[in-house]
């Protein structure tokens, strides 16, 4: 009853002002500028947002982290066992005999050199090729999936909106784009691996001695690389489920982010300006907006209906 006090000219957005939906409005009306109460109410759904964005993170990394250290780690291991496998098999079948590259695998663009290569650029190609990227889409999709949809309900119980009937299908959409392009960490996954082969090679390490050390290394390599994939794969599931709240909002003009530690030149770019805490930006602009890795700013509403 206190917040229909506040509301008494009909609601900018002329939609009926019932349940959740009631907030947002009032929110937004043109009533509230008048003694100032709209812009504490702007500010404190910011607050909502940054606060809910902290919790999310924290519970998605719990999962991503187990997804994607079972990951980063099953292949590596896959690799080596994989390598350690053929040389076996090579010296049994004929010993002395210098593998050749095998020509249905995809193309393998790193030299890591020394004898052997051809084991090495197979075993690449097979663990961490076509296949381990369709895996990890796999494994990826349903947890960022998950998160976004949290995100999206969240943000719409605080923006005053009712869900979508078709939300879960928008959601599901904007995790198989998140889902297409983390197959970026495999790319990754095979140039760390390759540049510790050569490694090895330049200081003389036998074959066995490498495989056997890059074992020994696994999960260091994970543990160097996890934090910084997890946080930013929650960050970006997250995101896709604030924006897709955002864009369904009725009452949401103009959108902004906070909390960046600073405004980073080498940061994705809108309109020329970087990315972070960027303010203002058309919410029909919103997925034009993308961040870079360990991004810590929280997307939130920054102008609505009504405002003067």
């Amino acid at each position: 009853m206190e917040i229909l006090a506040y509301a008494p000219e009909p609601c900018p957005c002329r939609r009926p002002v019932t349940g959740r939906k009631l907030l947002a409005c009032v929110r937004s009306s043109k009533a509230l500028n008048r003694d100032r109460k709209a812009t504490r109410d702007v500010a404190q759904v910011q607050r909502d947002m940054v606060r809910m964005r902290r919790l999310l993170m924290v519970e998605g990394m719990r999962t991503m982290m187990v997804m994607m250290r079972a990951h980063l780690e099953g292949t590596m291991a896959a690799f080596v066992e994989r390598v350690l496998s053929r040389m076996n098999q090579q010296s049994a079948e004929t010993p002395g005999r210098k593998a050749e590259p095998d020509p249905t695998s995809v193309e393998f663009v790193f030299n890591v050199g020394g004898a052997n290569e051809a084991i090495w650029a197979n075993a690449l190609n097979e663990i961490l090729g076509e296949a381990a990227n369709v895996r990890l889409v796999l494994e990826y999709q349903p947890v960022a999936q998950s998160i976004a949809a949290r995100a999206y309900e969240r943000t719409s119980i605080i923006i005053g909106e009712e869900l979508a009937p078709d939300a879960n299908i928008s959601i599901l959409r904007r995790a198989q784009t998140l889902a297409r392009e983390v197959t970026q960490i495999n790319d990754t996954t095979r140039k760390v691996l390759a540049e510790r082969l050569a490694r090895g090679v330049e200081e003389g390490s036998t074959p066995r001695e490498i495989a056997k050390a890059i074992e020994a290394e696994i999960p260091e390599i994970a543990a160097k690389r996890l934090p910084t994939i997890v946080r930013t794969e929650v960050g970006r599931a997250l995101d896709e489920g604030t924006k897709q709240a955002m864009l369904e909002s009725s009452v949401i003009t103009h959108v902004s982010v906070i909390g960046c530690k600073a405004r980073e030149a080498n940061s994705p770019q809108y309109n020329g300006q970087s990315t972070c805490n960027i303010a203002d930006v058309p919410v029909y602009d919103v997925d034009k907006l993308r961040w870079h890795p360990n991004h810590t700013g929280a997307l939130v509403p920054s102008r609505f209906v009504g405002e003067r």
